[in-house]
């Protein structure tokens, strides 16, 4: 399904039940053709490279939404990719093959401690960097999927900078 340069983990988060933005892999693949609605739509590639990832310890997990109804929903995760930071600053790539066409947002978090959840300070804001498709930002939270939310035809490579 999905692939980055690095070591492939092979679990997306798509099933999963915990209530954190990244929570623990899941136990099963998400099969795309399974959508009914999926069956005969085009397909092509996402590709998702993530920029401004410190040297550090810890992963760079991708999460992917179709609907506004799931976005930033852990058990709404449509696809889940994890990567081991890179050593030297460098970007990481991620490859979903065979992706439907159609709107998509992704977010990213930097896990540095590897508990698959974005980690707050005490006053509720993010202490991991993390980032959004279009470079979205909400002034309160996260930015809404229409904000966050690409059109993904053929081959679409995106950009993701995280802060």
């Amino acid at each position: 399904m999905g692939t980055h340069s690095g070591e492939r983990q092979p679990k997306p988060w798509a099933k999963c039940r915990e209530a954190s933005l990244y929570s623990q892999a899941c136990d099963s693949e998400i099969d795309l053709a399974e959508r009914r609605h999926w069956s005969h739509m085009p397909r092509g590639t996402l590709h998702v490279t993530v920029q401004n990832i410190e040297d550090s310890e810890g992963d760079v997990l991708l999460a992917c939404f179709d609907r506004a109804e799931a976005w930033m929903q852990t058990d709404q995760i449509l696809i889940g990719e994890r990567a081991p930071c890179p050593r030297n600053g460098q970007d990481v790539h991620f490859m979903i093959t065979e992706l439907p066409e159609g709107r998509y947002a992704c977010c990213v978090l930097v896990d540095l401690n590897q508990n698959q959840k974005m980690d707050l300070n005490l006053v509720g804001y993010p202490t991991e960097a993390h980032g959004f498709s279009n470079e979205a930002r909400g002034r309160i939270g996260p930015p809404s999927f229409e904000e966050a939310a690409f059109d993904h035809r053929g081959e679409t490579r995106i950009t993701i900078s995280v802060r």
